[in-house]
């Protein structure tokens, strides 16, 4: 599901490439080469991409870590009632608290890291975005902006809708 929704903002961004491709001027006399448009959007979602899998990994951790609160439960169950050790309790409970600790930590780490796995984004077709979009006033009123796709993009990517879609396969 996440990979398909990533296509389907690749195939997005392809198609505003494209039609800049087609339109877009860097300055009054020359026009941009379609191969260096291709290679530096490539090269943006090769990057995209490095950037994404340390996610992917992160959320493993994190969905494994959230079962901490059931098998604490079932540890008091099991071990703690049956035997009445106040110590066994004691040490369960430092050890979930240490555990939800790396919990907070993780999450923390893949918002940091989707933040900047938009940015990699902005920064990868921003410019030619912006550029295309410029063009394309010269000639008449444009009816979409092609920026505000990518700053859809982008907040898909920082907001709850990624990481509902990268805890997913847990649930």
């Amino acid at each position: 599901a996440l990979w398909s929704v990533l296509r389907l903002c690749a195939a997005a961004l392809r198609t505003q490439f494209a039609e800049s491709r087609r339109s877009a001027t860097v300055s009054n006399t020359k026009h941009v080469d379609a191969a260096g448009q291709s290679e530096s959007y490539a090269a943006g979602v090769a990057a995209f991409k490095r950037a994404l899998r340390p996610v992917i990994a992160v959320s493993a951790m994190i969905n494994i870590l959230m079962l901490t609160g059931s098998i604490y439960m079932l540890q008091v169950y099991d071990r703690v009632l049956s035997s009445g050790s106040v110590p066994t309790l004691v040490g369960l409970f430092i050890i979930v608290i240490v555990l939800f600790a790396f919990l907070g930590f993780f999450d923390f780490l893949r918002a940091r890291r989707l933040s900047r796995c938009s940015a990699i984004l902005d920064v990868s077709a921003g410019s030619k975005l912006f550029e295309t979009w410029i063009s394309r006033t010269g000639r008449g009123p444009s009816q979409h902006p092609p920026l505000s796709d990518l700053d859809t993009v982008r907040s898909f990517l920082t907001g709850q809708g990624i990481t509902a879609l990268l805890d997913l396969p847990w649930t």
